[in-house]
């Protein structure tokens, strides 16, 4: 009985080696095939080789003649002289004009690498890094009509007689109104309409102050540069920067920086730049 059995024992043995054996081969295949598929994944985070030079700055848009939009580029006074600083230095830039605190936050987040034009105060310097070279000085100005006699000594209670014209919400004259050292100001809600006023004599609005980059840019506009002066002493000075964000180690971009803008403002090209927008200044 048992001599008879044998064949179908070393049948089934013999089947069960073999499924074993197919078994094996296919989950070794298996295993197999998996790794060339890993090492021919993409990286998760690209690697944009060409773009190593390029850096993404930000800046406020419409502010006129700072920085503003035209024909869908970003234009004014800081775009300009950052692309010329950076083609100096061997980088490409690229620059977008946002909301004032969209263009912050981005910044302080590490999305782009720097902001124009910023001034520097305590809370943005724990969040950005400031060159020592400012990239303009803003001068918050009076002008005149060009007829006038009125003068300015750094005393801003003796203007308390005139009719001062001013943009609502122009914070400069704030603490002035605050404390009633001034009392006779016009608001208007641009800065032509206020030089209108000026000119006019409309209102009873002997100065306008704002700054001296804007007033400028607005009168050439206008083509009223001719009928007014600016006053020589400004009522405050505020130094503007590229600041670059400390979410990334840009010190060395920003001394190249500092290098070359000191370059452009000592051989003309920055001068060059700032009146193309506002006109030679007398």
């Amino acid at each position: 009985m048992a001599d008879k059995n044998l064949p179908l024992v070393m049948k089934k043995t013999y089947l069960l080696i073999l499924c074993v054996v197919i078994l094996m081969v296919t989950i070794l295949s298996g295993c197999g095939s998996k790794k060339p598929a890993k090492a021919t994944e993409p990286a998760t985070t690209p690697v944009a080789s060409n773009d190593a030079n390029t850096y993404f700055l930000v800046g406020e848009q419409a502010y006129d003649p700072i920085s503003f939009e035209e024909n869908g580029e970003a234009v004014g006074i800081s775009p300009d002289v950052i692309r010329e600083a950076f083609k100096r230095m061997g980088y490409k830039v690229k620059i977008q004009l946002l909301p004032w605190k969209r263009a912050q936050e981005i910044v302080k987040d590490g999305e782009a690498d720097g902001l124009f034009s910023a001034y520097k105060t305590p809370q943005r310097e724990e969040v950005y890094t400031f060159p020592q070279e400012p990239l303009l000085i803003e001068k918050n100005v009076f002008v005149v009509r060009k007829d006038s006699t009125i003068t300015y000594d750094g005393d801003i209670a003796k203007m308390s007689k005139y009719g001062i014209g001013t943009l609502t919400g122009y914070a400069t004259l704030e603490k002035y109104l605050e404390k009633r050292i001034l009392t006779n100001v016009d608001n208007s809600t641009t800065t032509e309409e206020a030089l209108n006023k000026l000119i006019s004599g409309d209102r009873g609005v002997d100065l306008v102050v704002n700054t001296n980059y804007i007033l400028a840019y607005t009168a050439k506009k206008m083509g009223k540069s001719d009928v007014i002066k600016e006053l020589s002493i400004p009522v405050s000075e505020n130094p503007s920067y590229l600041a670059f964000t400390k979410k990334k180690d840009l010190s060395a971009v920003m001394a190249k920086f500092e290098v070359e803008l000191k370059k452009m403002k000592a051989d003309g090209s920055f001068n060059a730049i700032v009146e193309k927008y506002i006109g030679k200044q007398k």
